[in-house]
């Protein structure tokens, strides 16, 4: 059974290295959240508020962001890979040295979102805002990135 926190209330919430593998957190409030070192993988974080929350080193390993607000998040050398960011909002958002291997980032916003390092290979990135993202040192193999 996979714990069930929709709609939780976690703003500022401490849980670094929390064990929420499949998780769902649909709806949840998680502003300034501590995330770091957490495992995510396969969580459903759908249209969740993750403004400023720290995800750093985090695993969301085929997690589902899809329409969540990650404006101003840190995901800095977190797994992504195969994650699902359809239609997210990170704006501004440091996600350096961040793996998004085959992540779905359709429709995403990341303006002014800090991707130095990141590596987007095989993702698919169609419809995805980078108007002033970094993207130094950035790999994007195969990466789809038709507009919308």
């Amino acid at each position: 059974a996979f714990a069930d926190l929709s709609q939780a209330r976690l703003v500022q919430a401490d849980v670094s290295g929390a064990m929420l593998e499949g998780a769902v957190l649909s709806r949840a409030q998680c502003d300034q959240a501590n995330f770091t070192l957490a495992n995510l993988r396969k969580a459903t974080m759908q249209s969740s508020s993750l403004k400023s929350a720290n995800m750093s080193e985090a695993n969301l390993e085929g997690a589902n962001l899809s329409f969540a607000n990650l404006e101003e998040a840190c995901l800095d050398s977190a797994q992504c890979d195969q994650a699902y960011f359809t239609q997210a909002d990170l704006n501004k958002a440091t996600m350096k040295s961040c793996s998004l291997k085959s992540a779905n980032m359709g429709g995403a916003n990341l303006q002014g979102a800090n991707l130095e390092e990141a590596c987007l290979d095989s993702a698919q990135c169609d419809g995805a805002n980078f108007t002033q993202a970094n993207l130094n040192k950035a790999t994007m193999e195969s990466c789809s990135r038709r507009s919308a």
